[in-house]
């Protein structure tokens, strides 16, 4: 499906949902953006309606609403509408969200577009860094052999003594 984006406002016109903004269907976003985006221009004309305001400062503000809240989303949906492969970084996001609450609740909340891809990054990026760092580093690192711990603390001591080589030949 080709991604469509409109201008959610003209002169005297407002667009809402797929009329101004139609992507791919991937992310099952048309429904919830049709009501946010109704919801966001009733909020910035009801001023207008009021008569305290004129229709065009309503329709800028439900404009620039619009943006702020969809812009991103819509960008990011854009890049993966062109089947590219994931980034180092989506990768160890999504891995990290699924072993990490804190990290897991911001994606969700991005997820439901409760916060924005700026936001989501701002408070992932910290996080996942040092997760996927910590991983990465105990994958690299030899696995540790542990050393039986001497029955006692004279044995210890014996253990650690170099045997001259008459202890040797008489043990022999």
């Amino acid at each position: 499906m080709t991604n469509v984006a409109h201008r959610p406002v003209a002169p005297g016109l407002a667009l809402v949902g797929d009329a101004a903004l139609a992507i791919d269907p991937l992310w099952g976003v048309g429904c919830g953006w049709a009501l946010q985006s109704s919801e966001w221009l009733t909020d910035s004309v009801i001023p207008a309606l009021q008569g305290s305001e004129s229709l065009s400062k309503g329709l800028a503000r439900y404009r620039r609403r619009h943006r702020r809240g969809l812009a991103g989303h819509a960008r990011m949906i854009y890049d993966y509408a062109g089947a590219r492969k994931l980034t180092w970084f989506e990768k160890g996001l999504f891995a990290t969200a699924a072993q990490d609450d804190r990290v897991a609740q911001v994606f969700e909340a991005f997820g439901t577009r409760n916060i924005g891809p700026g936001e989501m990054l701002a408070r992932t990026v910290p996080r996942v860094a040092y997760l996927s760092a910590r991983r990465g580093l105990a994958r690299r690192r030899p696995a540790r052999r542990l050393r039986a711990a001497p029955a006692s603390r004279d044995a210890g001591r014996a253990a650690a003594e170099p045997q001259s080589a008459s202890a040797e030949v008489e043990g022999a």
